[in-house]
């Protein structure tokens, strides 16, 4: 998905309580754009699923 659209989904997932699923999209999206913290953002990102 693009990520514009992964941000407003994370918000409606945060909206619905589901705040865990919420940040592990935001990091997992945000990861693509910091090459230098690209593998640290997927790791948490994926340990919070």
């Amino acid at each position: 998905m693009d990520d514009a659209v992964n941000a407003f989904l994370a918000l409606s997932l945060s909206s619905n309580n589901e705040d865990k699923k919420a940040l592990s999209l935001a990091l997992e999206s945000l990861s693509k754009h910091l090459p230098r913290y690209n593998k640290s953002l997927l790791n948490y990102s994926r340990n919070l699923k």
